[in-house]
C-alpha cells in the first residue's frame, strides 16, 4: 500500500511539474522559480547522441525535460534501440545526469556504449519480444 501511495504521489508531482514547465516554455519565457518537485521522474527522449547527449526534436519539449531533470530527486530514462539510431535537434542534458537508463531490447554493444558514459543501465525485454512465436 505504501508503495502504491508513493507511486501515486510521484505521478502527481510529475504531472504538475510537466504542466508547469510546459506552460512557461510555451509562453516563450524561462521560468525564474520552479515551485514543483518530483521524487522520481521517468521519461524518454527523441535520441541519445554518440557523445551521450540527450536530444529532442522540439525545443519546447527539450526545455520541459531539462526542467524535469533539474527538479526530480531521481531520474530514470526509458529507451529502446530506436533512441540510439535517431538524432534530435536540441540538446537536453548529458546522460550522466541520469541515475538509471532502463533499456528495452538493447544489444550487449549498445548497453556497453551507454555504460561507457558512466551511467547505470538495466535491460528489459519488450512485450513484443516476450510473446511466444505463433505456430
Amino acid at each position: 500500500m505504501r508503495q502504491r501511495l508513493a507511486e501515486a504521489k510521484a505521478r502527481v508531482h510529475h504531472n504538475a511539474l510537466t504542466r508547469d514547465a510546459a506552460c512557461h516554455a510555451s509562453a516563450g519565457a524561462r521560468c525564474q522559480k520552479i515551485a514543483h518537485f518530483a521524487d522520481h521522474v521517468f521519461f524518454s527522449v527523441k535520441a541519445i547522441a554518440a557523445t551521450g547527449m540527450l536530444t529532442e526534436a522540439d525545443p519546447l519539449e527539450a526545455e520541459v525535460k531539462r526542467t524535469m531533470i533539474g527538479q526530480a530527486g531521481a531520474r530514470t530514462l526509458l529507451v529502446d534501440r530506436s533512441k540510439l539510431a535517431a538524432r534530435g535537434l536540441t540538446a537536453i542534458a548529458p546522460v550522466t545526469e541520469i541515475a538509471c537508463v532502463l533499456g528495452a531490447d538493447l544489444t550487449p554493444g549498445e548497453v556497453a556504449a551507454l555504460r561507457s558514459h558512466g551511467v547505470q543501465v538495466r535491460t528489459v525485454e519488450s512485450a513484443a519480444a516476450a510473446e511466444p512465436a505463433a505456430s
